[in-house]
């Protein structure tokens, strides 16, 4: 088979099943692991590229129910290719669609070795968490505005495995906005700054630490509970208990 790959975690998902020979086309976000850098880029985060994507002349093409362009998808089906939708905007459904996925690719057996992996050490963590009083987080996404994870999200859900309880979590929006006013009414006691820009660059990480030092009296500023998160890592994929693990150890030292 000839597989593309329309997102980054299905890309990850489709090397942990034993599958990367066979992909032949990936995302322009897609950089694990690091051997897809060197694939043909078929699509950004939302948009499929049909003429890249019609030239490889893919045998199935996978991607997400959740943030796939449907307008590229119909063109691509009229052309008589085989697309499969997966949804993983939670972390059953997730685990669910890798089984889905090692179903279809014939990995049943790995994909529920993975799978069982993942049920084990998300129990670990529940009870790991249930120890520990619960810590007011706001998750950061963006600044200028700033931008933060609501209800209903990957963040969110998050939170029962790391013994936070998200200060945004009564949003009605997956990624709101968040005022000034907000932001001191909620009163932090951690920020988890999963904000995407140029890491690499020190004036970027300054305007950062500027920002928060605006806010003296918020609890996670006096104590210097901010902590700088690589948002690739919080990602649908086999590998997600493990950075859990990383930011519980983070977040209860």
């Amino acid at each position: 088979s000839r597989i593309i790959s329309l997102k980054p975690n299905i890309t990850e998902i489709l090397f942990a099943l034993g599958e990367g020979l066979h992909v032949v086309g990936v995302t322009t976000y897609c950089a694990r692991p690091p051997e897809v850098k060197k694939l043909p880029k078929i699509a950004d985060y939302i948009q499929a590229f049909p003429e890249a994507i019609l030239r490889l002349q893919p045998d199935l093409i996978l991607g997400s129910q959740e943030n796939s362009s449907q307008k590229e998808v119909n063109f691509l089906i009229a052309r008589g290719l085989e697309i499969k939708l997966f949804s993983f905007s939670t972390i059953p459904e997730t685990i669910q669609s890798i089984e889905a996925l090692g179903d279809l690719l014939g990995q049943r057996e790995l994909a529920r070795h993975l799978t069982g992996q993942m049920r084990n050490e998300l129990l670990k963590l529940r009870h790991e968490a249930e120890k520990f009083p619960k810590k007011k987080a706001l998750f950061v996404v963006g600044y200028q505005p700033l931008v933060v994870a609501g209800g209903d999200n990957f963040f969110d859900e998050a939170c029962e495995y790391l013994g936070l309880t998200n200060v945004a979590h009564s949003s009605r929006l997956k990624y709101p906005y968040y005022t000034t006013e907000q932001l001191i009414r909620a009163a932090p006691e951690i920020v988890l700054d999963f904000a995407m820009g140029s890491e690499g660059s020190e004036a970027y990480k300054k305007s950062r630490k500027d920002f928060w030092q605006q806010f003296p009296s918020i609890p996670a500023v006096k104590s210097k509970a901010i902590y700088q998160l690589d948002i690739e890592k919080m990602r649908a994929v086999p590998s997600l208990p493990e950075f859990l693990w990383e930011m519980f150890r983070m977040v209860h030292p």
